[in-house]
């Protein structure tokens, strides 16, 4: 296959991982603000705590496993065999831990009413190991039209089901209504949609394999989860549920759209970088290409979201929730710094070397930990600002790790024309927020504007650039 035709093969794969992405990210969002627009702040932080402790339990059954399973250039029925069955025991293990100590949660936070829907939410535990082997298969071969298309069927069923049952006033049981009807009903689709016999045998041999690989991936995703969930647990304790009501819902929807990003790129770059592994020259080339690319797109996203965030807020959760928008401005920045180390723990994944992304993930954690503890004490805000400087700390440590490996790539030279474009973008946007628009024309304009400048920055910084993208419009 050539370079023209992988290239285009990886577009194509991407669009429709993005599309997958979206849809879900979309419908959950959906239901979560019919939520937000119901509950009081106070009793939505209840639950910010119940997703949290889900999570944690959720990434020991799926993360890991489905990576090495996605990265190894041959697997075999033991390989799948041996995933399943370890995934299963961990997942029925994690089940019965939340199960049994979901009441020490409610006492933690003199909230008895979070231990039952924690509980029932826990049963999604014991249907992730399948979902975890026939998502990371569909991904290895590159399906992800397949993926998308049984993605937006599942949102959308699970997506009723919630939103229905806030406006009957579930409350929190909607959200946890939602989840469990998702997993379920993808969990079916995927099994119908790849032809892949599980048996449940172990063999030592094809798992010491997949976990020589998978335990690091593990370790780092579990430390991340736990670093950055511990920030919603302490908030929680120390500040009042508003307090964390807020933090969550400003976090929530630049985190939202990361993740549908994070997921597509990281799931389409990790196959495709695997090709080349043993070619450092083209993943350079690769590496190089991909993170000027992501930071031109991902970059105004981000900014631009910021420069709305109180139209934003105030339109879909109402005023009520406008201690929320400076929280989103913060985090739609923190999520801004993002592509340079997206791109860079794919390149090293891709190599091989998941034990060095373990150590900048536990460098990452001691210096979050150290900033966290500082700024507890100070308030909330400064908890969230201090992700920025984590941020800007981290991708330094990726970005040199990288180089390590490839050689130099003078990658935040490169990437300054975004940085610059959206910039500029953010200060025309604030001075339309100046003037005290009425709402729905400020955020059409700034809109309008935003979209428009950027690309007319864009545009002049990079020429060769912009005559490439109309001469493929041209040519279509």
């Amino acid at each position: 296959m050539s370079t023209i035709e992988k290239n285009k093969s990886l577009a194509v794969s991407m669009v429709w991982k993005l599309l997958e992405r979206a849809s879900v990210q979309i419908i959950t969002l959906a239901t979560q603000i019919v939520l937000a627009r119901i509950i009081a702040p106070e009793r939505f932080g209840s639950l910010s705590l119940i997703v949290v402790f889900y999570n944690i339990a959720d990434l020991l059954v799926q993360k890991g496993f489905g990576s090495s399973l996605i990265r190894k250039k041959d697997i075999k029925q033991e390989d799948i065999d041996s995933v399943t069955v370890v995934s299963s025991l961990v997942a029925v293990l994690s089940f019965l831990v939340i199960m049994i100590c979901a009441p020490l949660v409610g006492w933690f936070y003199h909230d008895d009413s979070i231990v039952n829907p924690l509980r029932v939410l826990s049963v999604n535990l014991l249907i992730s190991p399948i979902y975890c082997v026939y998502n990371s298969i569909l991904i290895r071969n590159m399906k992800f039209k397949t993926i998308f298309y049984r993605g937006l069927a599942a949102s959308i069923i699970s997506g009723v089901i919630g939103i229905t049952l806030a406006l009957m006033g579930g409350e929190v049981w909607a959200l946890v209504a939602q989840m469990i009807a998702n997993q379920i009903v993808i969990t079916i689709m995927m099994v119908k949609a790849e032809k892949v016999t599980i048996r449940f045998r172990f063999n030592k041999q094809a798992f010491k394999e997949v976990f020589s690989f998978g335990k690091n991936v593990l370790l780092t995703e579990l430390l991340l989860t736990l670093v950055e969930n511990l920030r919603t647990i302490l908030i929680g304790k120390k500040y009042s549920t508003s307090d964390l009501a807020y933090y969550d819902r400003g976090q929530i929807y630049p985190a939202t759209l990361m993740r549908a990003i994070n997921d597509t790129l990281f799931s389409t770059l990790l196959p495709h970088l695997s090709k080349c592994q043993d070619n450092i020259n083209e993943i350079k080339r690769q590496f190089t290409r991909l993170v000027y690319i992501s930071c031109v797109v991902i970059m105004p996203i981000f900014i631009g979201l910021a420069s709305i965030s109180n139209e934003v807020i105030l339109i879909l959760l109402t005023d009520k929730w406008s201690s929320a928008v400076i929280y989103m401005q913060i985090f739609c920045l923190y999520q801004a710094l993002f592509p340079y180390q997206i791109v860079s723990k794919a390149a090293l994944y891709a190599i091989g070397v998941s034990e060095r992304v373990l150590r900048l993930e536990i460098i990452k954690a001691v210096f979050s930990l150290c900033l966290m503890v500082v700024s507890l004490y100070f308030g909330v805000v400064y908890v969230a600002i201090s992700l920025i400087i984590v941020r800007l700390f981290s991708d330094v440590l990726y970005i040199l790790s990288v180089e390590k490996s490839i050689g130099k790539t003078h990658i935040f030279i490169n990437t300054l024309k975004p940085i610059c474009a959206s910039i500029i973008m953010f200060g025309l946007n604030y001075i339309v927020g100046i003037c005290k628009l009425p709402i729905c024309l400020s955020l059409t304009i700034k809109l309008l504007l935003g979209i428009s400048s950027y690309v007319i920055v864009m545009s002049v910084l990079d020429i060769k650039m912009a005559k490439s993208i109309f001469s493929r419009i041209r040519r279509k």
